[in-house]
């Protein structure tokens, strides 16, 4: 028999695979009830913290206890802004590194370069996230800065074909720099 523990209830199942769809059935309509989000499951002792069902599925029949540990939304989106958070002042002090490494002639790849545009790319699928669940007051403001971080990819493309390291130093120390302290503003003023 698994027990599943979820807000205080004790759900009782047997160790059979034909009853997951219905356990998850009856676990995601409380969730949905509660206004708390799913963190992970606690299998036997065991976080997991994905692939739930097919977690279980391979387990099945062993399985004794099953722990639904849920957050509030408000953890989840506050989780999102200090990840935000952190990721940007990354940047603020990567980006001066990157920058006198291209002022120095030190760059034998465009790396540097893909990661920042995959942490602006990061950013804004967080944001679109967080907005999805609270008003952002400054989410226009925000949305510029991002498109700033656009035009001044489109620069980064044309410093990259005419192989121009002073400018991608230049863009690097002081552009980047200086959104990423207006990014770091606005997203410290987000309220949850």
């Amino acid at each position: 028999m698994i027990r599943v523990k979820i807000l205080g209830r004790i759900l009782e199942y047997s160790n059979d695979k034909k009853i997951i769809i219905d356990m998850f059935e009856e676990i995601n309509n409380i969730i949905m009830i509660s206004g708390y989000m799913l963190s992970h499951l606690n299998i036997d002792g065991i976080n997991v913290y994905e692939n739930h069902q097919k977690v279980i599925e391979e387990n099945i029949e062993k399985i004794d206890e099953i722990k639904v540990v849920l957050v509030s939304k408000e953890d989840i989106l506050r989780e999102n802004i200090n990840e935000l958070i952190e990721y940007v002042e990354r940047l603020y002090n990567q980006s001066l590194k990157i920058g006198k490494k291209y002022y120095l002639n030190d760059v034998n790849e465009y790396k540097d370069v893909v990661d920042v545009m995959e942490g602006i790319m990061f950013v804004q699928k967080t944001l679109n996230v967080v907005g999805s669940h609270v008003e952002i007051k400054n989410v226009f403001r925000i949305n510029e800065i991002i498109q700033n971080y656009n035009i001044i990819f489109t620069k980064i493309e044309k410093c990259m074909v005419a192989n121009d390291l002073v400018s991608m130093g230049d863009i690097f120390s002081v552009e980047i720099r200086g959104k990423a302290i207006e990014l770091l503003k606005e997203i410290k003023a987000i309220e949850l």
